[in-house]
């Protein structure tokens, strides 16, 4: 193995040890485990469901959510023509790594807000326009169609997706507290009433919030909202 093949072994490696993190943050995963990590907050449950079960149950419904993606990624994947030319013989990872960047990139860009791709937009023209008031070359136009593709991702479209996923997981969790928060006051307003300074609201709207969570099927609705709501 010479030097280049083994310089190109190291980035190789590199990329394979932040993968699961990668991952994590450009699928469904980080908006279900905040959505389901909030709902416990507002029942107020302390660590019940504990965070094993969320992990776990967002895990499971990010494979579902993700399914038709990773179909698309096998396609593309199957119908991609071998390449090595990192060497060593990493040509089915080059391969594969290619297969997944179109599927990938267009479902990170139809569950991105424009608002948020145009705003990360700005920032990166904003940082080049810096970069290259002291040089004369440009940042991407010699680069392979690929590669821009590729940095267009990382730089934009990864970003405003992670923004977009926060964004709808506070404002889902914000819907999901105010039921239980009228709870909470009109417990604690009848027990002040009572005299029943002494007794814990909490004691008392704990059970009324799980039993009304079960009766409108909230698992069902919360479920089927998070995961239809990817395109």
């Amino acid at each position: 193995m010479d030097g280049a093949q083994l310089g190109n072994l190291i980035v190789l490696l590199a990329v394979l040890a932040v993968l699961p993190f990668v991952l994590v943050m450009v699928t469904s995963f980080a908006k279900l485990v905040v959505v389901l990590s909030l709902l416990r907050q507002a029942l107020g449950t302390q660590q019940v469901p504990p965070n094993t079960v969320i992990t776990g149950l967002a895990l499971i419904l990010t494979l579902h959510v993700m399914y038709p993606t990773v179909l698309q990624i096998r396609s593309a994947y199957e119908d991609a023509a071998p390449t090595d030319v990192l060497g060593a013989g990493f040509g089915e990872a080059e391969r594969m790594i290619a297969a997944a960047e179109g599927p990938m990139s267009e479902f990170l860009i139809q569950n991105s807000s424009p608002r948020h791709r145009l705003l990360f937009e700005r920032m990166r023209d904003r940082r080049e326009a810096e970069i290259d008031l002291g040089s004369e070359d440009a940042p991407l136009a010699d680069l392979e169609p690929q590669i821009q593709r590729a940095i267009e991702t990382i730089t934009v479209t990864a970003p405003a997706f992670v923004l977009t996923e926060l964004t709808e997981a506070f404002q889902i969790a914000f819907l999901i507290f105010i039921p239980f928060l009228v709870i909470d006051l009109v417990v604690s307003n009848i027990l002040l009433a009572m005299g029943m300074h002494m007794m814990s609201p909490v004691t008392v709207s704990t059970p009324i919030k799980l039993l009304l969570f079960v009766v409108v099927a909230g698992w069902e609705i919360l479920v089927e909202g998070l995961v239809l709501g990817y395109t």
